[in-house]
């Protein structure tokens, strides 16, 4: 069972040199307001908790994380609600088996972050930095992928229903992916591992093959 503890405590202990906050639960003061009202509330904006062990620690109800840095901290199986692209700094961050479903991670930095299992699905990572990420088996069913994954770890990962657009996938492991009504514009899978992928009914568009070949198939299968 998660302990409680406000954002202000958070912040406070954190100055004091404390970093272990594992199994919290992190809530605004006076979190009898209404939920829906918490996400415009900023109480970590531009906050520095990197290096922190947050693993299964909820911040769905910290209110809306805005430039926090997070860099080489210990989220595993942590809980995120974000919104409007926050720009968080995750990288080197530990974020396996973490729980981020339907967050809007536009623009953050996940360089060199682990997100093994991880569950991104409906998740927005436009323009996010993923260079360097282990995504193997994490879940992206329905999620929007942009960005650099040349040469990444995506082997096992669930692309169901996922819309990649302006992506390099160049010499990226994809075996036993799930592609089944994935979306890809402008994709680059030169060279790319396929080996045991499950694909079923793409929608190409500009997409370069691991052949080489480019693939403008639309709807396919």
């Amino acid at each position: 069972m998660r302990r409680e503890m406000t954002t202000d405590e958070l912040l406070e202990q954190y100055a004091s040199g404390i970093r272990e906050f594992s199994n919290v639960e992190i809530l605004i003061p006076h979190s009898d307001l209404i939920i829906d009202a918490l996400s415009l509330e900023r109480p970590l904006q531009g906050a520095d908790l990197s290096g922190s062990n947050f693993r299964n620690t909820d911040f769905r109800y910290a209110g809306f994380l805005e430039d926090v840095n997070f860099q080489g901290a210990d989220l595993r199986e942590a809980f995120f609600s974000v919104s409007r692209k926050p720009n968080l700094n995750l990288s080197f961050a530990d974020l396996r088996g973490a729980h981020m479903q339907r967050a809007d991670f536009g623009r953050s930095n996940f360089s060199y972050a682990k997100l093994q299992g991880a569950d991104l699905s409906l998740a927005d990572l436009e323009l996010a930095n993923l260079t360097g990420v282990d995504m193997q088996d994490t879940i992206l069913q329905g999620t929007k992928l942009s960005g650099n994954l040349q040469r990444a770890n995506l082997s096992g990962a669930n692309l169901t229903d996922a819309d990649l657009f302006s992506l390099d996938l160049s010499y990226a492991n994809l075996s036993n992916t799930i592609l089944i009504q994935t979306g890809l514009s402008t994709v680059n899978l030169t060279g790319a591992n396929l080996e045991g992928a499950q694909i079923e009914s793409l929608y190409l568009v500009n997409v370069t093959m691991p052949d080489g070949s480019i693939r403008n198939d639309g709807r396919t299968g």
